[in-house]
């Protein structure tokens, strides 16, 4: 006599298995031209050469932005964005 256990009815092997498959949704050109950037190892804002996904830039325009969203006073003053980007470093203006 084998038992076979089957799935608890709220768990979603159980949902997924009742619903018939959803066809992919389209991408954007937008979108498709970001993520040809990332491959290549631009900036995904610009085109421009990226440092890791933003180029120097916007590196500093997104640390500037989580700053303020963040309400951070203190800067890192090891962050990548100032040892390659160098705008509004403290102390060099």
């Amino acid at each position: 006599m084998t038992t076979e256990l089957a799935p608890a009815p709220n768990s979603t092997a159980a949902i997924n298995s009742a619903e018939e498959p959803t066809a992919p949704r389209p991408i954007s050109r937008q979108r498709r031209w970001q993520l040809k950037m990332r491959d290549q190892h631009r900036c995904w804002r610009c085109g421009e050469p990226a440092l890791r996904s933003l180029c120097a830039a916007h590196l500093v325009q997104e640390r500037e932005r989580q700053r303020r969203i963040n309400g951070y006073s203190t800067r890192n003053l090891n962050a990548l964005s100032y040892i390659f980007g160098g705008a509004a470093q403290p102390g060099l203006e």
